[in-house]
């Protein structure tokens, strides 16, 4: 009977050390667990990084749009400012139309005085060549004048 005790005792020995075995296998299931727990952690924390980034990003780029819209704003007001210069460009090269036309019809005016004093200082000419129908012009404008 001894010979049994001793196999019934050595087999708690065995079982006892297969359960702690098994403790261990469950402590290092556990510690495994908590590794993973973390690594979860880590991978929930990175994601949450990376979606603020790509928040950024995309607030970045609706500042880039913001900012090409301003761009497309300010280049259409340009635009409409060399239409106006333009637009004004036309009316000054009407308004020195205009001047051209103005001095050419004063220069046809002078133009006209010109053979105005002509015909003018031809007369006196004519008159100084005959001197006497001038005198009997003068004589008989005279005489009517005094009658």
């Amino acid at each position: 009977m001894n010979e049994a005790f001793i196999l019934v005792s050595e087999s708690f020995i065995l079982v006892n050390e297969s359960l702690i075995l098994v403790n261990e296998a469950f402590i290092l299931v556990s510690e495994a667990l908590i590794l993973i727990n973390e690594a979860f952690i880590l991978v929930s924390e990175s994601l949450i990084l990376v979606n603020e980034a790509f928040i950024l990003v995309s607030e970045a780029l609706i500042l880039v749009n913001e900012a090409f819209i301003l761009v497309s704003e300010s280049l259409i007001l340009i635009n409409e400012a060399f239409i106006l210069v333009s637009e004004s460009l036309i009316l000054v090269n009407e308004a020195f139309i205009l001047v051209d036309e103005f001095l050419i019809l004063i220069n046809e005016a002078f133009i006209l005085v010109n053979e105005s004093l002509i015909l003018i200082n031809e007369a006196f000419s004519s008159m100084n060549e005959y001197p006497m129908l001038t005198l009997d012009t003068n004589l008989s404008l005279q005489v009517k004048r005094s009658q």
